[in-house]
Protein backbone atom coordinates (compact mmCIF):
# COMPACT_ATOMS: atom_id res chain seq x y z
CA UNK A 1 0.00 0.00 0.00
CA UNK A 2 1.48 3.40 -1.02
CA UNK A 3 0.65 6.42 1.10
CA UNK A 4 1.68 9.96 0.03
CA UNK A 5 2.51 12.44 2.76
CA UNK A 6 2.41 16.21 1.98
CA UNK A 7 4.96 18.57 3.47
CA UNK A 8 3.94 22.26 3.43
CA UNK A 9 6.92 24.53 2.82
CA UNK A 10 6.16 27.54 0.64
CA UNK A 11 2.41 27.19 0.40
CA UNK A 12 2.49 24.49 -2.37
CA UNK A 13 2.09 20.82 -1.33
CA UNK A 14 4.86 18.55 -2.66
CA UNK A 15 4.09 14.82 -2.42
CA UNK A 16 6.82 12.45 -1.30
CA UNK A 17 6.12 8.72 -1.92
CA UNK A 18 6.51 6.44 1.08
CA UNK A 19 5.97 2.68 1.40
CA UNK A 20 4.38 2.37 4.74
CA UNK A 21 1.27 0.70 6.12
CA UNK A 22 0.99 2.44 9.46
CA UNK A 23 2.56 5.35 11.26
CA UNK A 24 4.88 3.87 13.88
CA UNK A 25 5.08 7.22 15.66
CA UNK A 26 1.67 6.50 17.18
CA UNK A 27 2.66 3.12 18.58
CA UNK A 28 2.69 3.10 22.34
CA UNK A 29 1.13 6.54 22.50
CA UNK A 30 -2.53 5.50 22.47
CA UNK A 31 -4.70 5.14 25.47
CA UNK A 32 -4.63 1.33 25.97
CA UNK A 33 -7.51 1.43 28.41
CA UNK A 34 -9.78 2.91 25.74
CA UNK A 35 -8.57 0.32 23.22
CA UNK A 36 -9.30 -2.45 25.68
CA UNK A 37 -12.90 -1.22 26.15
CA UNK A 38 -13.29 -1.00 22.36
CA UNK A 39 -12.19 -4.60 21.93
CA UNK A 40 -14.64 -5.79 24.61
CA UNK A 41 -17.47 -3.87 22.95
CA UNK A 42 -16.73 -5.33 19.50
CA UNK A 43 -16.52 -8.85 20.89
CA UNK A 44 -19.92 -8.41 22.57
CA UNK A 45 -21.40 -7.11 19.32
CA UNK A 46 -20.01 -10.13 17.48
CA UNK A 47 -21.43 -12.49 20.11
CA UNK A 48 -24.83 -10.83 19.87
CA UNK A 49 -24.80 -11.26 16.10
CA UNK A 50 -24.07 -14.98 16.48
CA UNK A 51 -26.96 -15.36 18.94
CA UNK A 52 -29.28 -13.53 16.57
CA UNK A 53 -28.12 -15.72 13.70
CA UNK A 54 -29.32 -18.80 15.52
CA UNK A 55 -32.84 -17.40 15.30
CA UNK A 56 -32.86 -15.48 12.02
CA UNK A 57 -30.40 -17.68 10.09
CA UNK A 58 -28.39 -14.98 8.21
CA UNK A 59 -26.43 -16.08 5.10
CA UNK A 60 -23.03 -17.55 5.90
CA UNK A 61 -21.22 -14.98 3.74
CA UNK A 62 -22.65 -12.15 5.88
CA UNK A 63 -21.42 -13.75 9.07
CA UNK A 64 -17.96 -14.31 7.53
CA UNK A 65 -17.69 -10.69 6.38
CA UNK A 66 -18.77 -9.41 9.80
CA UNK A 67 -16.20 -11.57 11.58
CA UNK A 68 -13.39 -10.49 9.23
CA UNK A 69 -14.18 -6.78 9.59
CA UNK A 70 -14.34 -7.13 13.37
CA UNK A 71 -10.95 -8.87 13.42
CA UNK A 72 -9.44 -6.08 11.28
CA UNK A 73 -10.77 -3.39 13.59
CA UNK A 74 -9.44 -5.25 16.63
CA UNK A 75 -6.03 -5.60 14.98
CA UNK A 76 -5.80 -1.92 14.01
CA UNK A 77 -6.85 -0.88 17.50
CA UNK A 78 -4.17 -3.04 19.06
CA UNK A 79 -1.35 -1.93 16.76
CA UNK A 80 -2.35 1.75 16.69
CA UNK A 81 -2.13 2.28 12.93
CA UNK A 82 -3.06 5.71 11.62
CA UNK A 83 -4.06 6.40 8.05
CA UNK A 84 -1.86 9.37 7.19
CA UNK A 85 -3.62 9.90 3.90
CA UNK A 86 -6.62 11.27 5.79
CA UNK A 87 -4.62 13.90 7.67
CA UNK A 88 -6.02 17.35 7.05
CA UNK A 89 -3.60 19.89 5.57
CA UNK A 90 -2.43 22.65 7.89
CA UNK A 91 -4.19 25.98 7.58
CA UNK A 92 -2.52 28.39 5.21
CA UNK A 93 -1.51 30.81 7.94
CA UNK A 94 0.01 28.12 10.13
CA UNK A 95 1.86 26.56 7.21
CA UNK A 96 3.18 29.88 6.00
CA UNK A 97 3.45 32.57 8.70
CA UNK A 98 4.32 35.15 6.05
CA UNK A 99 0.95 34.87 4.39
CA UNK A 100 -0.32 38.17 3.05
CA UNK A 101 -2.61 39.81 5.58
CA UNK A 102 -3.93 42.25 3.04
CA UNK A 103 -4.72 40.02 0.08
CA UNK A 104 -4.82 36.56 1.66
CA UNK A 105 -2.15 35.29 -0.75
CA UNK A 106 0.91 33.45 0.51
CA UNK A 107 4.38 34.75 -0.18
CA UNK A 108 7.22 32.44 -1.08
CA UNK A 109 9.55 31.68 1.81
CA UNK A 110 12.52 29.37 1.98
CA UNK A 111 12.79 26.63 4.64
CA UNK A 112 14.47 29.11 7.06
CA UNK A 113 11.39 31.33 6.96
CA UNK A 114 13.00 34.20 5.03
CA UNK A 115 10.62 35.83 2.57
CA UNK A 116 11.76 36.94 -0.87
CA UNK A 117 9.47 39.99 -0.59
CA UNK A 118 11.11 43.02 1.09
CA UNK A 119 9.78 44.05 4.48
CA UNK A 120 8.38 47.57 4.07
CA UNK A 121 9.60 49.77 6.95
CA UNK A 122 8.74 53.48 7.14
CA UNK A 123 10.59 55.43 9.81
CA UNK A 124 10.51 58.98 11.16
CA UNK A 125 14.31 59.00 11.44
CA UNK A 126 17.22 60.67 9.61
CA UNK A 127 18.69 58.83 6.64
CA UNK A 128 22.01 58.13 8.38
CA UNK A 129 20.18 56.28 11.15
CA UNK A 130 18.25 54.23 8.62
CA UNK A 131 21.51 53.36 6.86
CA UNK A 132 22.98 52.13 10.16
CA UNK A 133 19.91 49.97 10.84
CA UNK A 134 20.00 48.55 7.31
CA UNK A 135 23.71 47.64 7.57
CA UNK A 136 23.29 45.85 10.88
CA UNK A 137 20.16 43.99 9.72
CA UNK A 138 21.90 42.82 6.53
CA UNK A 139 24.66 41.20 8.58
CA UNK A 140 22.00 39.50 10.71
CA UNK A 141 19.40 38.19 8.24
CA UNK A 142 18.87 37.43 4.56
CA UNK A 143 15.38 38.92 4.77
CA UNK A 144 15.33 41.92 2.39
CA UNK A 145 13.95 45.20 3.77
CA UNK A 146 12.69 48.35 2.10
CA UNK A 147 13.63 51.02 4.67
CA UNK A 148 12.50 54.56 3.83
CA UNK A 149 12.19 57.81 5.84
CA UNK A 150 8.83 59.52 6.27
CA UNK A 151 7.76 62.99 7.34
CA UNK A 152 4.70 62.50 9.51
CA UNK A 153 3.52 66.09 9.07
CA UNK A 154 3.55 65.74 5.29
CA UNK A 155 1.94 62.31 5.51
CA UNK A 156 -0.94 63.65 7.60
CA UNK A 157 -1.28 66.72 5.39
CA UNK A 158 -1.59 64.63 2.25
CA UNK A 159 -4.12 62.39 3.97
CA UNK A 160 -6.26 65.41 4.89
CA UNK A 161 -6.19 66.57 1.28
CA UNK A 162 -7.19 63.10 0.08
CA UNK A 163 -10.06 63.03 2.57
CA UNK A 164 -11.34 66.34 1.21
CA UNK A 165 -11.01 64.94 -2.30
CA UNK A 166 -12.77 61.70 -1.29
CA UNK A 167 -9.74 59.55 -2.19
CA UNK A 168 -8.54 58.40 1.21
CA UNK A 169 -5.97 55.57 1.37
CA UNK A 170 -3.74 54.04 4.04
CA UNK A 171 0.06 54.25 3.84
CA UNK A 172 1.47 51.01 2.48
CA UNK A 173 3.93 49.59 5.01
CA UNK A 174 4.58 46.59 7.25
CA UNK A 175 6.23 48.48 10.13
CA UNK A 176 6.33 52.10 11.29
CA UNK A 177 8.97 53.72 13.52
CA UNK A 178 7.27 56.81 14.95
CA UNK A 179 7.35 58.97 18.07
CA UNK A 180 4.80 58.24 20.76
CA UNK A 181 3.04 61.58 20.23
CA UNK A 182 1.72 60.20 16.92
CA UNK A 183 0.39 56.97 18.43
CA UNK A 184 -3.18 58.19 19.05
CA UNK A 185 -3.46 59.84 15.64
CA UNK A 186 -2.20 56.75 13.78
CA UNK A 187 -4.54 54.56 15.86
CA UNK A 188 -7.62 56.67 15.13
CA UNK A 189 -6.77 56.76 11.41
CA UNK A 190 -6.55 52.95 11.55
CA UNK A 191 -3.04 53.03 10.12
CA UNK A 192 -1.64 50.73 12.82
CA UNK A 193 -2.81 47.75 14.86
CA UNK A 194 -2.28 46.78 18.51
CA UNK A 195 0.57 44.41 19.30
CA UNK A 196 -0.38 40.73 18.88
CA UNK A 197 -0.37 38.56 21.97
CA UNK A 198 2.89 36.93 20.83
CA UNK A 199 4.67 40.31 21.12
CA UNK A 200 3.28 41.58 24.43
CA UNK A 201 5.98 39.81 26.42
CA UNK A 202 8.75 41.49 24.40
CA UNK A 203 7.84 45.01 25.57
CA UNK A 204 10.43 46.03 28.20
CA UNK A 205 9.00 46.08 31.72
CA UNK A 206 9.70 49.79 32.14
CA UNK A 207 6.81 51.75 33.63
CA UNK A 208 7.03 54.89 31.54
CA UNK A 209 7.87 53.13 28.28
CA UNK A 210 4.83 50.91 28.61
CA UNK A 211 2.73 53.95 29.56
CA UNK A 212 3.49 55.93 26.39
CA UNK A 213 3.15 52.80 24.20
CA UNK A 214 -0.41 52.36 25.50
CA UNK A 215 -3.56 53.90 24.01
CA UNK A 216 -6.97 52.92 25.26
CA UNK A 217 -5.44 50.41 27.71
CA UNK A 218 -3.84 48.43 24.86
CA UNK A 219 -0.16 48.16 23.95
CA UNK A 220 0.51 49.29 20.40
CA UNK A 221 4.28 49.34 20.04
CA UNK A 222 7.70 48.37 21.34
CA UNK A 223 9.45 51.45 22.84
CA UNK A 224 13.10 52.00 21.92
CA UNK A 225 13.91 54.92 24.23
CA UNK A 226 12.79 58.22 25.72
CA UNK A 227 14.52 61.59 25.95
CA UNK A 228 13.66 63.94 28.81
CA UNK A 229 14.56 67.61 29.04
CA UNK A 230 16.89 68.35 31.94
CA UNK A 231 18.45 71.57 33.17
CA UNK A 232 22.08 72.14 32.21
CA UNK A 233 23.89 74.80 34.22
CA UNK A 234 27.31 76.20 33.39
CA UNK A 235 29.97 76.21 36.07
CA UNK A 236 30.98 79.64 37.41
CA UNK A 237 34.61 78.83 36.56
CA UNK A 238 33.68 78.75 32.88
CA UNK A 239 35.21 82.06 31.81
CA UNK A 240 33.99 81.69 28.22
CA UNK A 241 30.38 82.17 29.29
CA UNK A 242 29.13 85.45 27.92
CA UNK A 243 27.29 88.12 29.86
CA UNK A 244 23.51 88.23 29.90
CA UNK A 245 22.48 90.04 26.70
CA UNK A 246 19.45 92.00 25.65
CA UNK A 247 16.94 89.63 23.96
CA UNK A 248 16.39 92.20 21.22
CA UNK A 249 19.94 91.52 19.98
CA UNK A 250 18.98 88.09 18.73
CA UNK A 251 17.11 87.02 15.65
CA UNK A 252 14.06 85.25 17.07
CA UNK A 253 12.29 84.72 13.77
CA UNK A 254 12.87 80.97 13.81
CA UNK A 255 9.33 79.61 13.89
CA UNK A 256 10.21 76.21 12.46
CA UNK A 257 8.43 73.12 13.69
CA UNK A 258 11.49 71.99 15.63
CA UNK A 259 11.77 75.33 17.43
CA UNK A 260 8.07 75.47 18.32
CA UNK A 261 8.19 71.89 19.59
CA UNK A 262 11.12 72.68 21.82
CA UNK A 263 9.46 75.77 23.24
CA UNK A 264 6.38 73.68 24.06
CA UNK A 265 8.54 70.99 25.69
CA UNK A 266 10.27 73.66 27.79
CA UNK A 267 6.95 75.07 28.94
CA UNK A 268 5.46 71.65 29.72
CA UNK A 269 8.49 70.86 31.89
CA UNK A 270 7.88 74.02 33.95
CA UNK A 271 4.12 73.49 34.08
CA UNK A 272 4.49 69.89 35.28
CA UNK A 273 6.59 71.13 38.20
CA UNK A 274 4.14 73.95 39.04
CA UNK A 275 0.99 71.86 38.71
CA UNK A 276 -0.97 72.35 41.98
CA UNK A 277 -2.82 69.05 41.45
CA UNK A 278 -0.21 66.54 40.23
CA UNK A 279 -2.68 63.69 40.55
CA UNK A 280 -4.91 65.21 37.88
CA UNK A 281 -4.94 63.23 34.65
CA UNK A 282 -4.28 66.34 32.56
CA UNK A 283 -3.33 69.92 33.43
CA UNK A 284 -3.85 71.51 29.99
CA UNK A 285 -7.37 70.15 29.41
CA UNK A 286 -10.36 69.20 31.48
CA UNK A 287 -11.10 65.69 30.17
CA UNK A 288 -14.84 66.10 30.76
CA UNK A 289 -15.97 68.34 27.95
CA UNK A 290 -12.40 68.73 26.62
CA UNK A 291 -12.15 72.29 27.94
CA UNK A 292 -8.91 74.31 27.77
CA UNK A 293 -7.22 75.26 31.06
CA UNK A 294 -4.82 77.81 29.58
CA UNK A 295 -6.74 80.67 31.23
CA UNK A 296 -6.25 79.25 34.72
CA UNK A 297 -4.22 81.50 37.01
CA UNK A 298 -1.43 79.04 37.79
CA UNK A 299 -0.71 78.35 34.09
CA UNK A 300 -0.57 82.07 33.35
CA UNK A 301 1.84 82.44 36.29
CA UNK A 302 3.98 79.65 34.82
CA UNK A 303 4.05 81.51 31.50
CA UNK A 304 5.26 84.66 33.32
CA UNK A 305 8.11 82.70 34.96
CA UNK A 306 8.90 81.11 31.60
CA UNK A 307 9.28 84.58 30.03
CA UNK A 308 11.46 85.71 32.94
CA UNK A 309 13.79 82.71 32.63
CA UNK A 310 14.10 83.35 28.88
CA UNK A 311 15.41 86.86 29.45
CA UNK A 312 17.95 85.66 32.02
CA UNK A 313 19.58 82.96 29.90
CA UNK A 314 22.95 83.74 28.40
CA UNK A 315 21.57 83.36 24.89
CA UNK A 316 17.92 83.69 24.02
CA UNK A 317 18.85 82.16 20.68
CA UNK A 318 19.35 78.89 22.56
CA UNK A 319 15.65 78.93 23.39
CA UNK A 320 14.69 78.81 19.73
CA UNK A 321 16.81 75.87 18.69
CA UNK A 322 16.83 72.18 19.60
CA UNK A 323 17.47 70.08 22.69
CA UNK A 324 20.75 68.71 21.30
CA UNK A 325 22.01 72.17 20.30
CA UNK A 326 21.16 73.57 23.75
CA UNK A 327 23.04 70.74 25.45
CA UNK A 328 26.11 71.13 23.30
CA UNK A 329 26.07 74.94 23.56
CA UNK A 330 26.09 74.78 27.37
CA UNK A 331 28.65 71.97 27.32
CA UNK A 332 31.05 74.09 25.28
CA UNK A 333 30.42 77.24 27.33
CA UNK A 334 28.39 79.18 24.74
CA UNK A 335 25.31 79.27 27.00
CA UNK A 336 25.30 79.68 30.76
CA UNK A 337 22.11 77.70 31.26
CA UNK A 338 19.68 75.82 29.08
CA UNK A 339 17.49 72.74 28.82
CA UNK A 340 18.13 69.76 26.59
CA UNK A 341 19.55 66.29 26.19
CA UNK A 342 22.81 64.99 24.68
CA UNK A 343 23.17 63.90 21.10
CA UNK A 344 24.76 60.60 20.18
CA UNK A 345 28.53 60.24 19.94
CA UNK A 346 28.40 60.24 16.14
CA UNK A 347 26.11 63.25 15.95
CA UNK A 348 28.30 65.15 18.38
CA UNK A 349 31.91 64.25 17.71
CA UNK A 350 31.90 62.77 14.22
CA UNK A 351 35.02 60.89 13.19
CA UNK A 352 37.27 61.70 16.16
CA UNK A 353 39.23 58.82 17.65
CA UNK A 354 38.19 57.22 20.93
CA UNK A 355 40.98 58.95 22.88
CA UNK A 356 40.14 62.34 21.33
CA UNK A 357 36.46 61.90 22.16
CA UNK A 358 37.26 60.98 25.74
CA UNK A 359 39.65 63.91 26.26
CA UNK A 360 37.23 66.44 24.76
CA UNK A 361 34.32 65.06 26.74
CA UNK A 362 36.17 65.12 30.07
CA UNK A 363 37.33 68.69 29.47
CA UNK A 364 33.90 70.12 28.68
CA UNK A 365 32.00 67.95 31.16
CA UNK A 366 33.77 69.67 34.06
CA UNK A 367 32.24 72.96 32.99
CA UNK A 368 28.57 72.24 33.66
CA UNK A 369 26.25 70.19 35.82
CA UNK A 370 23.08 68.30 34.96
CA UNK A 371 20.07 68.87 37.22
CA UNK A 372 17.01 66.61 37.32
CA UNK A 373 13.65 68.43 37.13
CA UNK A 374 11.24 68.48 40.05
CA UNK A 375 8.73 66.53 37.96
CA UNK A 376 9.65 64.54 34.88
CA UNK A 377 7.73 65.49 31.76
CA UNK A 378 7.38 63.42 28.59
CA UNK A 379 6.33 65.33 25.50
CA UNK A 380 5.92 62.37 23.16
CA UNK A 381 9.54 61.77 22.16
CA UNK A 382 9.60 58.03 22.80
CA UNK A 383 10.44 56.13 19.62
CA UNK A 384 8.01 53.25 18.99
CA UNK A 385 8.05 50.29 16.61
CA UNK A 386 4.47 49.55 15.55
CA UNK A 387 2.73 47.21 13.09
CA UNK A 388 0.93 48.73 10.12
CA UNK A 389 -2.67 47.86 9.28
CA UNK A 390 -1.47 47.00 5.76
CA UNK A 391 1.10 44.55 7.13
CA UNK A 392 1.48 41.53 4.85
CA UNK A 393 4.36 39.73 6.60
CA UNK A 394 3.49 39.20 10.24
CA UNK A 395 6.22 36.67 11.10
CA UNK A 396 9.01 38.62 9.39
CA UNK A 397 7.79 41.82 11.06
CA UNK A 398 7.91 40.24 14.51
CA UNK A 399 11.43 38.94 13.87
CA UNK A 400 12.57 42.44 12.92
CA UNK A 401 10.91 43.98 15.99
CA UNK A 402 12.54 41.42 18.28
CA UNK A 403 15.93 42.06 16.69
CA UNK A 404 15.65 45.84 17.03
CA UNK A 405 14.50 45.43 20.65
CA UNK A 406 17.59 43.37 21.53
CA UNK A 407 19.90 45.29 23.87
CA UNK A 408 22.94 44.65 21.69
CA UNK A 409 21.26 46.51 18.83
CA UNK A 410 20.02 49.21 21.18
CA UNK A 411 23.50 49.93 22.48
CA UNK A 412 25.05 49.95 19.00
CA UNK A 413 22.39 52.25 17.51
CA UNK A 414 22.51 54.56 20.56
CA UNK A 415 25.93 55.63 19.28
CA UNK A 416 24.25 56.78 16.05
CA UNK A 417 21.12 58.46 17.39
CA UNK A 418 20.01 59.73 20.80
CA UNK A 419 16.45 58.54 20.09
CA UNK A 420 17.35 54.90 20.74
CA UNK A 421 18.41 53.93 24.25
CA UNK A 422 19.81 50.79 25.91
CA UNK A 423 17.60 49.10 28.47
CA UNK A 424 17.48 51.04 31.77
CA UNK A 425 19.69 48.56 33.62
CA UNK A 426 22.43 49.26 31.06
CA UNK A 427 22.02 53.04 30.88
CA UNK A 428 24.46 53.67 33.71
CA UNK A 429 27.36 51.85 32.06
CA UNK A 430 30.47 54.02 31.83
CA UNK A 431 31.28 55.11 28.27
CA UNK A 432 33.54 57.62 26.57
CA UNK A 433 30.96 60.36 27.25
CA UNK A 434 30.90 61.38 30.95
CA UNK A 435 28.30 64.07 30.19
CA UNK A 436 26.00 61.53 28.57
CA UNK A 437 26.62 59.04 31.38
CA UNK A 438 25.40 61.57 33.94
CA UNK A 439 22.28 62.22 31.87
CA UNK A 440 21.57 58.50 31.41
CA UNK A 441 22.04 57.97 35.13
CA UNK A 442 19.19 60.42 35.74
CA UNK A 443 16.75 59.08 33.17
CA UNK A 444 17.41 55.47 34.19
CA UNK A 445 15.43 56.32 37.30
CA UNK A 446 12.95 58.58 35.54
CA UNK A 447 11.60 55.89 33.22
CA UNK A 448 10.51 53.91 36.27
CA UNK A 449 9.01 56.90 38.10
CA UNK A 450 5.42 56.48 39.24
CA UNK A 451 4.42 59.92 38.02
CA UNK A 452 5.63 61.34 34.72
CA UNK A 453 3.59 64.11 33.14
CA UNK A 454 2.26 63.17 29.69
CA UNK A 455 0.46 65.95 27.80
CA UNK A 456 -0.82 66.70 24.30
CA UNK A 457 -0.69 63.10 23.06
CA UNK A 458 -4.31 62.62 22.02
CA UNK A 459 -5.38 62.20 18.39
CA UNK A 460 -5.07 65.47 16.49
CA UNK A 461 -2.98 67.18 19.18
CA UNK A 462 -0.47 68.76 16.76
CA UNK A 463 -2.56 71.86 15.88
CA UNK A 464 -2.93 72.53 19.62
CA UNK A 465 0.84 72.20 20.09
CA UNK A 466 1.50 74.58 17.20
CA UNK A 467 -0.83 77.24 18.65
CA UNK A 468 0.82 76.94 22.08
CA UNK A 469 4.29 77.13 20.51
CA UNK A 470 3.34 80.26 18.60
CA UNK A 471 2.06 81.88 21.83
CA UNK A 472 5.32 81.06 23.62
CA UNK A 473 7.33 82.43 20.72
CA UNK A 474 5.41 85.72 20.96
CA UNK A 475 6.25 85.83 24.66
CA UNK A 476 9.97 85.25 24.01
CA UNK A 477 9.99 87.92 21.29
CA UNK A 478 8.13 90.26 23.66
CA UNK A 479 5.42 90.80 21.10
CA UNK A 480 2.73 90.02 23.69
CA UNK A 481 2.64 89.78 27.45
CA UNK A 482 2.28 86.26 28.89
CA UNK A 483 -1.28 87.06 30.01
CA UNK A 484 -2.35 88.33 26.58
CA UNK A 485 -0.61 85.53 24.69
CA UNK A 486 -2.23 82.81 26.81
CA UNK A 487 -5.67 84.40 26.68
CA UNK A 488 -5.41 84.48 22.90
CA UNK A 489 -4.19 80.88 22.78
CA UNK A 490 -7.01 79.77 25.13
CA UNK A 491 -9.63 81.18 22.74
CA UNK A 492 -7.91 79.53 19.77
CA UNK A 493 -7.90 76.18 21.57
CA UNK A 494 -11.60 76.46 22.37
CA UNK A 495 -12.43 77.29 18.74
CA UNK A 496 -10.28 74.39 17.51
CA UNK A 497 -11.98 72.03 19.98
CA UNK A 498 -15.38 73.03 18.61
CA UNK A 499 -14.13 72.52 15.07
CA UNK A 500 -12.68 69.09 15.91
CA UNK A 501 -15.78 68.03 17.82
CA UNK A 502 -15.99 67.95 21.62
CA UNK A 503 -17.17 64.35 21.78
CA UNK A 504 -14.40 63.15 19.49
CA UNK A 505 -11.75 65.11 21.38
CA UNK A 506 -13.04 63.96 24.77
CA UNK A 507 -12.97 60.32 23.66
CA UNK A 508 -9.36 60.56 22.50
CA UNK A 509 -8.37 62.39 25.70
CA UNK A 510 -9.85 59.57 27.78
CA UNK A 511 -8.09 56.92 25.67
CA UNK A 512 -4.73 58.73 25.83
CA UNK A 513 -5.02 59.05 29.62
CA UNK A 514 -5.99 55.37 30.01
CA UNK A 515 -9.39 56.37 31.38
CA UNK A 516 -11.21 54.38 28.69
CA UNK A 517 -10.63 51.14 26.78
CA UNK A 518 -10.02 50.90 23.06
CA UNK A 519 -12.83 49.00 21.35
Amino acid sequence: MEIRRFTITSGTPTPSPMIKVCDTRTQGRGNWFVRYLLCIALMKILGRCIMINKTIRLPACWITALMLSTCCILLMSAVGCTDTSTTKPAPADAANPNQSLASGNSEAVNPSGVSSVPLRIRADLPQEVLDAIARRWKSHSEQPIDLQPINVDELLSSTTQKENGATKSKPQADIFLIESRWLATFSELKWIRPLPSSQLGTVPNVAHWRRVATYGQRLWGVPLGTNFLVSIQGNERNESTSAVPDPSQFNLQDDSRESLDWLVDRFLLSAAADNPSPNDSSFLFKPIGARSRLNEAWLVETAIKFADSASKEASVASLVSSAEAAWEGTRQGTFKQSYGWPASSKELLGTQSASERKEASEQTSREFVVVAPKTWSDSGRTLLVVLSQTNRQSAASERFMNWLNDDAQRQALAEVTSRIKPLPENLRKVTERPDRDSYHGLIASAVNERYVSVELQFAGAEPFRNLLGTALLKIVRKELSPQAAFEECHKQWEALSDQTGRDRLQRSLYLSLDLAKWE
